[in-house]
This record gives structure tokens, sequence and C-alpha cells, in this order.
């Protein structure tokens, strides 16, 4: 899991539309994965995308909420899940070629995605990979 969103609608007398957003980047040698959604009340709301489909290192995702005419309010629930990334690892694409002893691949925030060095283990943010590769 990476995020939850939770939201109250009030009742309203006019039907309408909300995209908020919720998340942020997951967590280093991770990625996006899937948003469940739920609501009660008299309200609906669905998962309206990723807010930079780009990048699969960016849980930030968007909830579509409509709200119903006349008929009170409910509560939107949203939860974005991540998961271990293959596509940023300590192992190079050659053979050979590896990112041991420092980071990783770059994610397309000119970031290292996740780190192959000593200090990962004690940043938390070690590729999925770095134990096998880099040990």
């Amino acid at each position: 899991m990476h995020s939850s969103f939770r939201r109250h609608y009030g009742g309203n007398i006019m039907e309408e539309d909300h995209y908020p957003e919720f998340g942020g980047m997951c967590r280093a040698g991770h990625e996006r994965v899937r948003v469940d959604v739920s609501w009660t009340g008299n309200i609906a709301c669905e998962f309206a995308g990723w807010v930079n489909p780009d990048n699969p290192a960016d849980c930030r995702a968007r909830i579509h909420v409509h709200t119903n005419a006349f008929w009170g309010g409910g509560e939107c629930r949203a939860t974005s899940f991540e998961g271990r990334s293959n596509l940023f690892r300590c192992a190079g694409r050659r053979e050979g070629e590896d990112h041991c002893g420092g980071g990783g691949p770059l994610a397309p925030n000119g970031q290292p995605a996740c780190f192959c060095d000593d200090a990962c283990e004690l940043n938390g943010d070690c590729c999925p990979d770095y134990h096998r590769v880099c040990e």
C-alpha cells in the first residue's frame, strides 16, 4: 500500500463533479500497481487515472467524485497500492554492466529510482535486486 484518501462530501442541491488528487511519489524501487475505490451514501467515485501516466514511479492518482442532486452526502475512500519495480534494477542491460556502488537507473524525473550501494540498506532505498547483483 502507498497512500489512502478519505473525504466526506456533504449534501448538495445540485450535481457536482470533483477530481481530487492524492498520493505522492512511490517509494524507491517501487512502482504503482492499482487504486481501489469505494463509497458510501449518495455519491459515486472512481479512479480517474494517474496524474503522470508516463512515470510508473509517480503514485499520484486522480479520483472522480460525483455528487447527486438533493440526496445528501456520502464518503469516498481510495487506496493506492505499489509493488517492487522491475524497471529499476542494479543489474544492467548488458553482461558486466551494473549500477553497483551508486545510484540505480534514473527515473523519469532524472533522479535515481533506487540505489545499489551500502548506504541503501540504512536508507531503505535499495533496488529490488541489490543483494543478488551487488554482494
